[in-house]
C-alpha cells in the first residue's frame, strides 16, 4: 500500500531457523491495523491469506502492581494490552525480564487460535 507510512512485519516459529510445522506472520501498520496469516508444513509451503483480527481495539493496562489477572499471563483477558512498568519476571508464565509488555488476542471469533506478544 503507499499510502502507508511505515509498517511492521513479526515472523514467529516454534525453532529458530526453521519453519517446519507452520510459522505466523502478525503486521502492524503506521494507522495501527493488525493482520495476521499463517503456513503449515515446510520451509516451502505458502502463507495463507492476511486476515484482520476480529478484534483491532485493545484495551491498554497498565500493571504497576501484580494483581489478577495481571500475575499470570496465562490468564490475561482476550484483546488487551498489559505494560509491566516493573516486576514482569515476578508474574507466573512470563519471560524473565523484568518490564515490558504482553498484547493477548484472539486469531478467530470462536476463541480458538489465541496469540500472545
Amino acid at each position: 500500500d503507499t499510502n502507508l507510512n511505515g509498517f511492521t512485519v513479526l515472523t514467529y516459529n516454534y525453532h529458530a531457523g526453521n519453519t517446519n510445522g507452520g510459522a505466523v506472520q502478525v503486521l502492524h501498520t503506521s494507522d495501527n491495523n493488525r493482520f495476521w496469516r499463517i503456513k503449515w508444513g515446510p520451509d516451502d509451503a505458502p502463507y495463507g491469506e492476511w486476515n484482520n483480527p476480529p478484534f483491532s481495539d485493545f484495551d491498554i493496562l497498565y500493571a504497576d502492581t501484580l494483581k489478577p489477572p495481571f500475575d499470570d499471563c496465562d490468564t490475561l483477558p482476550d484483546n488487551t494490552l498489559v505494560i509491566y512498568s516493573t516486576g514482569l519476571d515476578k508474574a507466573q508464565n512470563s519471560p524473565q525480564v523484568n518490564h515490558g509488555a504482553v498484547l493477548t488476542f484472539n486469531l478467530r471469533k470462536d476463541k480458538l487460535g489465541k496469540f500472545q506478544l
